[in-house]
């Protein structure tokens, strides 16, 4: 069975994304869970709890998100022919 690589990492950024926004949203609002943004900073330049800071961040996680799903993908669908040398 092939994976299609497009889709997964599509889907893989869109869901990594939602969650680094979700994060900066939570971290804006309540204070919740800076000691993880501050991690999340140190990888993704920019990223912070002010509104320029989460939009950052969002798209670095969309991007790295999508990337992973991608080679994912590839991987996952070079395995079989592996198999068969």
């Amino acid at each position: 069975m092939k994976i299609d690589s497009l889709r997964l990492g599509v889907t893989t950024g869109l869901v990594w994304g939602g969650g680094v926004l979700f994060l900066g949203i939570i971290v804006a609002l309540f204070n919740w869970g800076t000691p993880l943004m501050t991690v999340l900073a140190s990888i993704y330049k920019g990223y912070g709890s002010n509104l320029g800071g989460i939009a950052i961040g969002t798209i670095w996680a969309l991007i790295d998100g999508f990337c992973a799903g991608f080679f994912i993908g590839l991987v996952y669908n070079l395995l079989p022919k592996m198999g068969d040398l």
